[in-house]
């Protein structure tokens, strides 16, 4: 191949990943207030494409726990994300906080044609130009290039580098932190690659870290160095068997219990029970239009973010922590005390009596 265009071109997502997609839907609480000790949804179920990692067995066994009238509040997401890595057993992990597919930087649709044509040119000339912070290694020699590169992507460049890591938590802590203008349903990937991994047979690449790269050692850092699939060497440890917990909101499950809410206020209504009769039946003939379920699917999905990182801050981890650089430290105490705070974190904290 002659430049990262190639590659781009001739990449398949499912010759590199054999992914199980295992669905976690959930829905909006519709009787949650920030002022009550009710969580904002609930999750309603599981499901999977494949079976291979989980089999049905044991996604009914775990469908039955969710609804359990037991559990009044529902199950939190994050001890149901814990039980679910522990069950499945993989070794490293990665969180997106939107559905799409694994691609490094480079070789993503948007990236520009021409910035992979030249990538190596502009490599070389900013090996020129920094030359005690970085240096030029050709693409067969893959250890040795991809921690260069390692530097240039932890300085925001988009690399053939596609980050993992061998925490859950840490994971997590990316899949909730990364936010978005509009609705987008985080994944967590859950990647099968053995602890003797030979990695001149591998896509994975570990990096060692340097004065340049702190981030490596605490995000626990490791990548999928897609500069493997260049050489014509074919690699036998793909494709990588990968887990994908997807999060999904449950439409029809929220139809239906607005439906249940609605007829049972219609037989209060017939039994003179509520005089507002009108205001009631309008309030929930409003909440099954598409505008308003959108609106509940982005409300609900801000406090699920701000409950993962309330819970996992329990845990030891931190934002501030996955940046250790001068640099970015530096922007986190700016923004502590200067940027708005966002305000569904805020809801969280005040409702925070909610237990698992």
């Amino acid at each position: 191949m002659k430049d990262y265009n190639d590659l781009y071109i001739a990449y398949k997502d499912d010759s590199v990943f054999k992914i199980e997609t295992i669905k976690i839907y959930y829905k909006y609480n519709y009787l949650y207030d920030p002022n009550n000790s009710l969580r904002a949804y609930r999750i309603t179920r599981i499901d999977s494409d494949m079976y291979d990692k989980l089999s049905k067995a044991d996604i009914e066994s775990i469908n039955r726990r969710l609804n359990d009238e037991q559990y009044i509040q529902g199950w939190q997401l994050f001890y149901l994300y814990k039980e679910l890595v522990q069950l499945i057993g993989y070794t490293y992990y990665r969180g997106q906080s939107r559905d799409y597919s694994l691609r490094p930087g480079i070789l993503r649709a948007n990236t520009s044609t021409s910035y992979r044509k030249q990538f190596e040119m502009e490599y070389r000339k900013l090996v020129k130009s920094y030359p005690k912070r970085i240096q030029y290694y050709s693409i067969d020699a893959n250890d040795k290039r991809a921690s260069q590169l390692s530097i240039l992507q932890h300085y925001g460049l988009r690399t053939n580098l596609l980050d993992i890591t061998d925490n859950p938590y840490v994971a997590m802590l990316f899949m909730a932190l990364a936010s978005s203008a509009s609705y987008a349903e985080p994944g967590l990937f859950l990647f099968d690659i053995p602890s003797d991994v030979d990695e001149s047979e591998h896509l994975f690449s570990t990096v060692h870290k340097s004065d340049y790269n702190e981030r490596i050692g605490a995000q626990r850092g490791a990548f999928l160095n897609f500069d493997k699939l260049m050489n014509k060497r074919k690699l036998y440890s793909l494709p990588i068997n990968t887990v994908k917990l997807q999060l999904c909101f449950d439409d029809e499950a929220y139809i239906d219990s607005i439906n249940i809410l609605r007829k049972e206020a219609e037989e209060a209504i017939a039994k003179d029970i509520h005089i507002n009769s009108n205001e009631i039946l309008v309030e929930y003939e409003e909440a099954l239009k598409s505008e308003s379920i959108n609106h509940k699917k982005e409300e609900c999905l801000k406090y699920i973010r701000a409950e993962l990182i309330y819970k996992l801050e329990e845990y030891g981890y931190f934002e501030e922590n996955l940046y250790p650089d001068f640099e970015k430290r530096l922007e986190f105490i700016d923004n502590f005390y200067h940027k708005n705070v966002d305000n569904s974190v805020t809801i969280f904290k005040k409702s925070s009596s909610v237990k698992q």
